[in-house]
């Protein structure tokens, strides 16, 4: 079995694989994160689904994949930076888990990895367009 940082790894290659990394600028130096103060300088999407691996053990990043049906973009929100800060979405729906579990979903072996929150729907549009992907 893949270690936790390996299995990070694999989902970053995965995400990249199916979608276009999204890079944030530093908001934090601008005192905005978590405050929801500026939010004209949002992504717009249509969906967008957040996977936070506080189930691991070690590391637990939060992934951010966010867009349409046609084209996706991902990203690592930094600590303490809040979904909402990054995108603006029609619909928002998440889930608390693991990297193992998050790469089960990314694989399409698992619809809704771990605890989800939100419209499965959403889920299932991203699922559908990374195993798409080539």
């Amino acid at each position: 079995m893949a270690s936790e940082e390996e299995q990070i790894r694999d989902v970053e290659r995965s995400l990249d694989a199916g979608a276009t990394r999204h890079h944030l600028r530093a908001r934090r130096a601008w005192g905005l994160v978590g405050t929801h103060t500026n939010r004209d300088d949002r992504v717009q999407a249509e969906l967008a689904l957040w996977l936070c691996a506080c189930y691991n053990d070690g590391p637990s990043p939060t992934w951010l994949i966010f867009g349409n049906d046609d084209d996706l973009a991902w990203c690592s929100m930094p600590a303490g930076m809040d979904v909402d800060d990054v995108v603006h979405a029609d619909v928002i729906a998440g889930s608390h888990t693991s990297s193992g579990e998050v790469l089960d979903f990314l694989a399409g072996t698992t619809l809704l990895p771990g605890d989800y929150y939100g419209e499965s729907t959403v889920a299932r549009r991203i699922a559908k367009r990374l195993l798409a992907s080539p």
